[in-house]
């Protein structure tokens, strides 16, 4: 995985903003500007969405707006910008923290969380990023007198 610059900004856009993009190619793609977490960053995060959820689970609607008022406000002590964001009604906002709950719902609150605890990386990021990477000098597949158990490399291992 890569990691961003701990002193830079990761760009992150949620899954409404990439339709937007995909629908609306014209437009420069809205995004939003976050500050690189520091792991101490990432678990006080990590533990407002989990009491989010929990709240969620439990059905305790106090526990769950205190959970989201938490993460909003890490979020916006940690944003750094924004590009081309829109509101609900399809205005153009210019960027202030304070905007926030203005351009997101709940449900993008917690998916933006989500974003910012990875650095940015979607699911499928992700599940790119722990694929591991093709080798040009393996061998493409088993040899064909090899058993059920062989593996690449088994030979050198012998």
């Amino acid at each position: 995985m890569i990691q961003p610059d701990p002193n830079g900004s990761v760009r992150i856009q949620t899954t409404r903003q990439r339709a937007y993009a995909e629908a609306h190619p014209a437009h420069a793609a809205p995004c939003f500007y976050f500050r690189a977490l520091s792991r101490r960053d990432t678990k006080q995060l990590t533990g407002a969405v989990r009491d989010m959820y929990a709240a969620q689970r439990t059905g305790d609607a106090d526990e769950a707006i205190d959970a989201i008022d938490k993460i909003e406000a890490f979020l916006k002590a940690n944003l750094r910008g924004w590009q081309n964001v829109r509101d609900f009604e399809g205005n153009l906002v210019s960027y202030d923290p304070e905007e926030l709950d203005r351009v997101i719902n709940d449900q993008e609150m917690g998916e933006l969380a989500m974003l910012v605890r990875v650095g940015g990386m979607t699911e499928d990021d992700l599940k790119k990023s722990d694929s591991p990477s093709p080798s040009p000098t393996a061998p493409a597949a088993h040899p064909a007198n090899a058993g059920p158990d062989a593996h690449p490399g088994a030979a050198s291992q012998a």
